[in-house]
């Protein structure tokens, strides 16, 4: 996907590689030297977000460089949520548009599904986390900040086994209805008895432990990765 080759024209310039045209936007935010007209012209291949780049007047809101997740990101005037860039990117090369927003339909209501877990009325991964202070990764045993990890069932398989009980597609779940989290950028259910249900299911099933941010990127649990069917 990271070298996708086509043509792509975006104002006066021509990308042949999907990372090309994240460099360049990458050096933009990382200089805060943003082409406010070359990243308009992008951003109408926004799926979600092309209502935010005007005003009342329909005149073009400019964009600028802020903080989320304590890492540079782009921001509209106005707009307190940071636009994902990254996503106008992925459309623009998309062969099959209709294929990536079924695509980011599903890796959207997982975001949802692990947001119920964390910030749910009780959940156990809220009470896990609570005893962060002091502990260590249970791989390299560092102390820096530990990370919630399943283990040993990945949150991964603990979602299909509910979706296979329930008899619900991938493709279903990205057609569920969403709305803005309480907390943060994401999202949640509309549909709160479904949320309730998933957390039951996921408490039930679900064991923790700690990791360093450096073993939870390599994901090191020896255990594969289920493939989505």
């Amino acid at each position: 996907m990271a070298n996708c080759k086509r043509d792509v024209r975006v104002g006066d310039k021509v990308f042949k590689y999907k990372k090309d045209l994240k460099e360049y936007i990458r050096k933009q935010i990382q200089e805060v030297k943003l082409e406010q007209d070359f990243l308009v012209e992008l951003m109408q291949h926004h799926r979600t977000r092309k209502s935010d780049l005007y005003d009342s007047a329909g005149e073009n809101l400019r964009f600028y460089v802020g903080k989320a997740a304590c890492s540079p990101a782009l921001f509209i005037r106005g707009n307190k949520d940071p636009i994902s860039w990254c996503h106008a990117v992925d459309v623009v090369f998309a062969k099959d548009v209709k294929k990536l927003e079924k695509k980011d339909n599903v890796k959207y209501s997982i975001g949802c599904m692990r947001y119920e877990v964390r910030f749910g009325e009780g959940c156990t991964l809220k009470k896990f986390l609570r005893g962060r202070n002091g502990q260590r990764c249970s791989l390299c045993d560092k102390e820096t900040s530990p990370q919630a990890d399943h283990h040993p069932l990945r949150f991964e398989d603990i979602v299909y086994g509910f979706l296979e009980e329930r008899k619900l597609s991938y493709e279903g779940l990205g057609r569920l209805l969403k709305k803005k989290a309480d907390f943060g950028t994401g999202a949640k259910f509309r549909d709160r008895a479904f949320a309730k249900d998933w957390i039951i299911y996921h408490d039930a099933r679900a064991q923790y432990r700690w990791l360093c941010k450096t073993c939870n990127i390599k994901g090191n649990t020896g255990v594969k990765k289920r493939k989505r069917r």
